[in-house]
């Protein structure tokens, strides 16, 4: 017997009567039950256990399963499978259930969630029950409160009755579903529903991401049932019969592909879920260029299309230009083509083309070197001067030269010396000229200078520096 007031097992002999308590530590012990081969098992209230006799009558124990929050009395089935009551505390709030514990330790709820009164008829792991009656006042003066056994047996065809204490009731979980009819016991269909699956969220993850939880949504799901991540269970929280959540592993993830996720509920009834796919991303490669077709062009041509080669593309990468992207076209993993605009190809040089590639992953890759071309110049002509005469010794003043085929590189030159520049257009530029070419009286020769390729300098046009005339006053 159970002697929760006094912490202890007791037996007593049929033969003598005498009563000893077995050597096990001491615990709020409210419920016993004994297997097939007579082995004993003990609900340990106070430690939320059961234990189980090593062999029958030895009379020493171990602990078959823990975490069996406020276990109330424990039955045995014919294949060793244990059941016990489970709720918690007096007047405290907690799940009341019927907890399974097979032979090999495994523990699942099979019946009952929150306590109420319901579900005569369909899921036991929908039903609920009520499990927690008062305790026990067995002192006298100062109260001395022990916890009740709440009753479990198993009948000999696998059906399991138990006391629904709060609900003044006697309970029977089937194998199947079976409804009785003016038999004073109240059915709760045994057979959990075979669980099936809608949607994942996430449904992917990128390649080394780490661990994540997984919310899995269907029907038909059971405090007991399991989430497995191609066929390894997971460690699964129950939400509700639509909706559990799984704690996958950072190596469920350490490779590309996909994996199926499947939802199990066990026997009775239960089983395997359809599977979902769930898409394991690799990340995007950082790209490597090797070439690029043309890699040079005249400055101020017109736009092109650039063929850029090398390995690591992705759909939706894109060429840059000096750092910009520009309009890209992806053609396979190893080349992209790309719209270069008129005004990337003013002025002489180089432009630095990469390609980017997007997350996840991805990246900016090498540089690859444009040449941008000098045009070839046709050769300039002058054909006047504005002003083109000066007094020696006037102050510095600004030259305007009319001609033909000026560029940006054409410079005025003074006596074959570069002036500060402006072109205005290809037909008129500026120069400043210094105080100090006009200095003093006599002609300077103005040309115009072009750079290669092409270009050359003008025939010159005649400047005149006039000398500064003298008025004297006459005697009278």
């Amino acid at each position: 017997m159970a002697d929760a007031g006094q912490k202890a097992v007791r037996k007593i002999d049929g033969t003598t009567g005498t009563v000893t308590s077995l050597g096990i530590a001491q615990a709020t012990y409210t419920g016993l039950g004994l297997d097939a081969t007579g082995r004993l098992y003990i609900a340990n209230y106070e430690g939320n256990s059961v234990l189980r006799e090593n062999s029958a009558g030895s009379g020493t124990f171990t602990t078959l399963a823990t975490g069996i929050t406020k276990a109330r009395d424990v039955a045995v089935g014919a294949d060793g499978t244990s059941y016990v009551t489970v709720s918690p505390a007096a007047q405290q709030n907690g799940n009341h259930q019927i907890v399974q514990i097979t032979s090999e330790r495994a523990v699942s709820v099979i019946a009952g969630s929150t306590a109420g009164f319901s579900g005569d008829g369909g899921a036991a792991t929908a039903a609920q029950l009520n499990l927690n009656p008062s305790d026990l006042n067995i002192g006298s003066g100062s109260p001395f409160l022990v916890p009740q056994t709440v009753g479990i047996a198993v009948a000999s065809n696998g059906e399991i009755y138990f006391t629904d204490s709060n609900n003044n009731r006697v309970r029977r979980l089937s194998p199947s579903m079976v409804v009785c009819v003016k038999t004073g016991t109240i059915n709760i269909g045994g057979n959990n529903p075979a669980p099936t699956l809608t949607s994942l969220n996430p449904n992917t993850a990128l390649q080394d991401s780490g661990a994540f939880t997984l919310t899995v949504n269907g029907t038909n799901f059971v405090p007991s049932s399991v989430v497995r991540w191609n066929g390894q269970d997971r460690v699964t929280t129950y939400v509700n019969n639509t909706q559990v959540t799984a704690a996958i592993l950072a190596t469920d993830v350490s490779n590309a592909g996909n994996a199926t996720v499947t939802v199990f509920s066990p026997a009775p009834g239960g089983g395997t879920s359809n599977g979902l796919s769930f898409t394991i991303t690799a990340p995007n490669p950082v790209p490597t260029l090797t070439s690029l077709s043309p890699s040079s062009a005249t400055e101020n041509s017109a736009a092109f299309e650039l063929t850029v080669n090398g390995t690591g593309f992705v759909n939706g990468a894109a060429v840059r230009w000096d750092g910009q992207s520009r309009t890209t076209t992806f053609v396979s993993a190893t080349q992209l083509k790309a719209q270069i605009l008129a005004t990337d190809l003013q002025g002489v040089g180089q432009a630095a083309v990469t390609v980017f590639n997007p997350a996840p992953g991805g990246g900016t890759s090498n540089v690859l070197n444009f040449t941008i071309n000098p045009a070839t110049s046709l050769p300039p002509t002058l054909t006047s001067l504005s002003p083109n005469v000066a007094s020696a010794g006037a102050p510095g003043f600004t030259l305007t030269v009319t001609g033909t085929n000026f560029v940006g590189s054409s410079k005025v030159r003074w006596n074959g010396i570069d002036r500060l520049t402006t072109v205005i257009s290809s037909t008129q530029m500026t120069a400043e000229i210094l105080a100090t070419d006009i200095a003093a009286a006599g002609t300077a020769q103005v040309t115009v200078f072009t750079p290669a390729p092409g270009g050359g300098v003008t025939a010159p046009l005649t400047f005149t520096i006039v000398p500064i005339t003298t008025v004297s006053a006459a005697a009278s």
